[in-house]
């Protein structure tokens, strides 16, 4: 995956930690690694994550998503997104919708 494709893909996610939508890819060629690191940072908040392209299953709470709705355009097509943050190395899933890409808040 390419930096143009990264970022459009960057465009439709909202921000874990200060839920805006105003992330943005930022190369880290800072690290000592020989190669540059794509990150995406949070315009709003500065907060700094890892960009993975890497695709796994998830099949362990599957059917709970099943219920849940898109506040945005109403589907029932929601997506797990595995994120982790680059700082305190700490990772989490996100949940998105399929038909608008808008991230759903599962309801507590």
């Amino acid at each position: 995956m390419n930096i143009a494709e990264i970022q459009t893909k960057l465009y439709k996610v909202a921000c874990p930690m200060c839920h805006n939508a105003t992330l943005e890819v930022i190369l880290r060629c800072d690290l000592g690694y020989g190669e540059c690191l794509a990150t995406g940072k949070c315009q709003s908040c500065g907060t700094i994550y890892e960009i993975n392209t890497e695709n796994r299953p998830l099949d362990d709470g599957k059917g709970l998503l099943e219920q849940v709705t898109c506040s945005y355009c109403r589907a029932k097509e929601v997506r797990l997104d595995f994120r982790c943050e680059l700082s305190s190395r700490q990772c989490f899933y996100v949940a998105g919708c399929y038909s608008c890409g808008k991230p759903v808040f599962p309801a507590a």
